[in-house]
């Protein structure tokens, strides 16, 4: 009994000797918070200069037709633009850009022209192919933004109007502008196939009265027939001359 109860006292004894040695301390480093990397946007290329003034523009365009352009001008119906790419570059499909134009010298035509509205700015865009496309109604301070997209060959904006408060698709009105200039250019070829005619019809009657007075010239001026004279060579009376 006494043998029990000495090893139950030396067995309590030995237990904290036994947790301490099976606990460990483990020690919380606190590492500093991740920094997430900035990360750097490469500045859009330019269309035109960037300058400062009254009627200077400034809006990002994409293009979205689906082809590299490699011309690109604002004009109006009085004035046309230079090439605002640089030469050598490309206006690339899927790349935006930012466009900068000065339009003091399409208000001051437009003025000169005593017009009464403000002038339609157009763009007028050469593609990689070599093809050209027309786009009207370019909103110049009515949108920050602007995408330029191709269906069927004809080219359209799509952007996002100040004065509407909504978004705005030009394709119908540029589909009806397309018609209205075939329709006059068809009409422009009719007239002046018309003016053709008249001209040819009114030269072959110049033609027609020079040779018929030409022939009346001729036959008044044809010598005399004297075939009918009684063929006396003056004389008289068996050869005597006659004075």
């Amino acid at each position: 009994m006494k043998k029990r109860i000495a090893a139950g006292l030396l067995l309590t004894a030995m237990l904290p000797i036994w947790t301490a040695c099976g606990t460990q301390e483990t020690e919380v480093i606190s590492s500093a918070p991740e920094e997430t990397p900035v990360v750097t946007e490469a500045p859009l290329k330019l269309l035109g200069t960037e300058k400062k003034g009254e009627n200077v523009y400034h809006l990002k365009i994409a293009n979205r037709t689906g082809k590299d352009i490699t011309g690109f001008a604002v004009n109006t119906e009085l004035l046309e633009g230079e090439n605002l790419l640089p030469a050598g570059d490309e206006f690339k499909n899927g790349e935006t850009r930012e466009l900068w134009f000065d339009a003091e010298a399409a208000l001051k035509a437009a003025a000169e022209a005593a017009e009464e509205n403000a002038p339609e700015f157009i763009l007028a865009l050469t593609l990689a192919d070599g093809s050209t496309q027309a786009v009207h109604a370019f909103p110049f301070g009515d949108a920050e933004e602007c995408d330029i997209r191709m269906e069927e060959d004809l080219t359209f904006l799509v952007y996002d109007s100040a004065a509407k408060k909504e978004t705005v698709n030009t394709r119908d009105a540029e589909k009806a502008a397309r018609e209205l200039e075939q329709q006059a250019k068809e009409q422009a070829a009719a007239e002046e196939a018309a003016r053709a005619q008249a001209a040819a019809e009114e030269a072959a009657r110049a033609q027609a009265a020079a040779e018929q007075a030409a022939r009346e010239a001729q036959q008044n001026t044809a010598p005399a027939d004297n075939s009918g004279d009684d063929g006396g060579d003056g004389c008289v009376d068996d050869g005597l001359t006659w004075d």
